[in-house]
């Protein structure tokens, strides 16, 4: 099916729910909780299907490791006597565990040395293990098909593109494609697609949907007519995880509003059906916590009243 796109962007609701967040590291917050999980045997024989970083004794370094991949890898102290059981010869020892290793996570574990060199190369492996399968890989060809698909089969109707001079899809948009998968469709654009949507320079963040949803017929035939909102760092804060979850589900959660307007309830329709349960567990719920969390971790916590759909009224 073909899709005409006319293309108009506009800025992110200016609600406190889509505003600047303090990034959770550095923030001026004394007193944090540590981002670092204390994990006992029993925690280590049911863990989820993210990425760890597991460290046996005394590491230095664990709470930079879980700042810098807050939101994208679980970083742990696990006790020192299991060291040897996670290819570690005796502690302190780190251990990386891939992506959906929980299952058999002694045996896939991967040891490294118990220093800056040794968590470094951990953090990397963590990262690359993450999926990229959620993501669409937009070409230099018409994204109708994608924007065809985002706007008819996810919950909110609307589409998630990064535009990127990367080769590969980072892993901040990997994490973030799990978390809000079923919500909306996640798209990566290279440079060579970004003066069709007025983008200067990358990497920049888009979430768009049909400005033409539940209009009457007329509007309808002429097209879709995307809209949408922009993540502005001087807006929202920093290029990171939790910033960017807090910004997408903000937008989740008006268009959420919005359907339901729209179709006359109260509330829009639950999202698609999970491709697993292990993904499930990665919800839109789960990572607008995260947002939250990231923002009590600053300079103050922003009021949960503002998050109200800014813009226009449906007509009656």
């Amino acid at each position: 099916m073909e899709v005409l796109l006319r293309r108009r962007l506009v800025r992110a609701p200016h609600s406190p729910a889509c505003t600047k967040t303090p990034e959770r590291a550095g923030g001026g917050g004394g007193g944090a909780a540590s981002l670092v999980r204390d994990l006992s045997e029993s925690d280590l024989s049911s863990l989820g299907a993210e990425p760890h970083v597991l460290a046996f004794g005394d590491v230095d370094g664990l709470e930079a490791l879980a700042e810098a991949t807050y939101g994208q890898v679980v970083v742990g102290r696990a006790p020192a006597a299991l060291a040897a059981k996670y290819g570690g010869k005796e502690a302190p020892a780190v251990a990386m565990l891939p992506f959906g290793a929980a299952e058999k996570a002694a045996k896939k574990a991967v040891p490294f040395a118990a220093d800056a060199a040794g968590l470094d190369a951990a953090k990397k492996g963590a990262l690359a293990s993450l999926p990229d399968s959620l993501v669409d890989k937009l070409g230099q060809g018409s994204p109708d098909m994608f924007f065809s698909a985002a706007l008819t089969q996810t919950a909110a109707k609307a589409a998630c593109l990064l535009f990127s001079d990367k080769a590969e899809v980072p892993p901040i948009f990997r994490s973030l494609s799990m978390a809000f998968e079923g919500q909306m469709q996640f798209g990566f654009a290279p440079p060579a697609m970004m003066a069709q949507f007025n983008i200067d320079r990358a990497p920049a963040l888009l979430v768009l949907w049909n400005e033409n949803e539940g209009k009457d017929e007329q509007d309808a035939q002429a097209g879709m007519k995307l809209t949408g909102a922009r993540f502005m760092p001087q807006v929202h804060g920093k290029f990171s995880y939790g910033n960017i979850a807090a910004f997408v589900a903000s937008v989740v959660e008006q268009r959420l509003q919005m359907l339901g307007a729209l179709a006359g309830g109260t509330e829009a329709a639950g999202p698609p059906q999970r491709r697993s349960s292990r993904r499930e567990a990665c919800s839109c719920r789960r990572a607008r916590r995260r947002g939250q969390a990231g923002r009590r971790r600053g300079r103050g916590r922003e009021g949960e009243g503002g998050r109200r759909k800014q813009g226009r009224r449906p007509p009656a």
